[in-house]
């Protein structure tokens, strides 16, 4: 297990358990891609502005949580040159983005994998309309939509899912 519990403007923190207390924690790339993804979060609150504090409830973040997975997830497989497996699993995209951030922070949710599905194709989408530094650089205003992108804001087609 590894996490990013908290982050100011100031400081960031990552807890990773040891392959001691967990095993898995031994193989040194699933290592490298976790912590890819907990500093990406990271860079995701210093970019924004935001804080968080572990049980917070995600109240001081300024980009939503879809996309701030959803980049951790793309960059964090990237890191290790593969492909996050959950992208040859055949889910739906769940439309409503609102709902998306509920399912993400839902542990118990039978819908959660499919929340992480969404997130990933919506960040991939993203990065191929706009490229990666300009979608980084665009999380906080693309935060405001609450539905998958459609021609209605100018993209002329939705994500693939």
């Amino acid at each position: 297990m590894a996490m990013a519990p908290y982050s100011t403007d100031k400081c960031g923190l990552i807890i990773v358990q040891s392959a001691v207390a967990d095993p898995m924690n031994g193989d040194l790339q699933r290592m490298r891609r976790i912590l890819a993804h907990e500093l990406c979060h990271l860079l995701v609150r210093e970019k924004s502005g935001s804080s968080q504090c572990l049980g917070d409830g995600l109240k001081d973040l300024k980009v939503r949580p879809c996309l701030d997975e959803g980049i951790a997830e793309y960059l964090s497989w990237r890191s290790i040159g593969k492909k996050n497996p959950i992208l040859d699993k055949d889910f739906e995209c769940i439309e409503n983005l609102e709902e998306v951030d509920c399912f993400l922070n839902d542990f118990s949710s039978d819908k959660r994998i499919q929340a992480f599905y969404t997130s990933t194709r919506l960040v991939e989408f993203y990065i191929r309309e706009l490229g990666l530094l300009t979608f980084f650089q665009s999380m906080t205003d693309l935060s405001e939509r609450s539905e998958l992108p459609t021609t209605a804001f100018g993209w002329s087609h939705k994500p693939v899912c």
